[in-house]
């Protein structure tokens, strides 16, 4: 009984399924294709417009100056760490300057004055004379190098008076053997002291240098020298 169930039950899954199966018709193209080929001068008509150019370019970036000037940098950073040609000996000589000049500055020495030295000691000798010279007396004496158009000695003159004053107000002891570096350590903590640097340095270029010095250029000096002797005497 169970056996003929069974195969009734598939009987009528037959039927149904034949019944649900439906035939598809299929349409059929039976037009005539043309293949056309394009001429040459077609073609190379498209290879020139820029429509049918599907290739992506990127326009190269143009450096700019920092970031040449830092390659330049790093350019020569290697050259010079590296142990071709002449680069050990510029490194060894790079180095051994930057400790000499650390020793000088821990030993308050500019390194200017060890080209100055000799010119120093001698122009000291001078001083000797020039020591015993009045306040009142370097005024006549700067007046009459202006007027003679001697503006290195009227320079040097006005620094002296410079130094005879500070050296009256106790801001620095004159001493024969003192260079102006000496009296510059002396001014180190006063207000002024960045006023003496600078007119020191000019003195020097002047007159240890033997740097021509025209009207025009003394006229800035003689100005500078003016401004000091005004904050002295307030």
């Amino acid at each position: 009984m169970v056996r003929k169930s069974f195969y009734i039950i598939l009987l009528l899954l037959a039927v149904l399924t034949s019944a649900g199966v439906h035939a598809v018709p299929v349409n059929t193209d039976a037009t005539l294709v043309r293949v056309t080929i394009p001429s040459n001068e077609k073609i190379k008509s498209y290879k020139n417009d820029s429509d049918f150019n599907y290739k992506t370019t990127t326009e190269p970036q143009s450096e700019s100056l920092v970031s040449r000037i830092m390659e330049w940098i790093f350019k020569l950073l290697d050259k010079l760490f590296s142990n071709e040609g002449a680069a050990p000996f510029i490194r060894y000589g790079i180095i051994a300057a930057l400790i000499i000049f650390i020793v000088l500055r821990l030993m308050n020495v500019r390194p200017q004055s060890l080209f100055y030295k000799n010119r120093q000691q001698k122009s000291n000798l001078l001083v000797r004379e020039e020591m015993e010279i009045a306040e009142s007396d370097l005024d006549a004496m700067i007046a009459q190098e202006i007027s003679n158009n001697n503006f290195r000695l009227a320079t040097r003159y006005l620094y002296l008076k410079l130094l005879k004053i500070l050296n009256n107000k106790e801001f620095i002891e004159m001493q024969i053997q003192k260079t102006n570096y000496d009296y510059y350590n002396e001014m180190r903590k006063n207000p002024l002291s960045k006023d003496f640097g600078n007119l020191s340095n000019v003195f020097e270029f002047v007159w240890y240098g033997d740097f021509a010095v025209e009207k025009e250029i003394f006229t800035k000096i003689h100005g500078d020298f003016n401004s000091i002797f005004t904050k002295l005497n307030d």
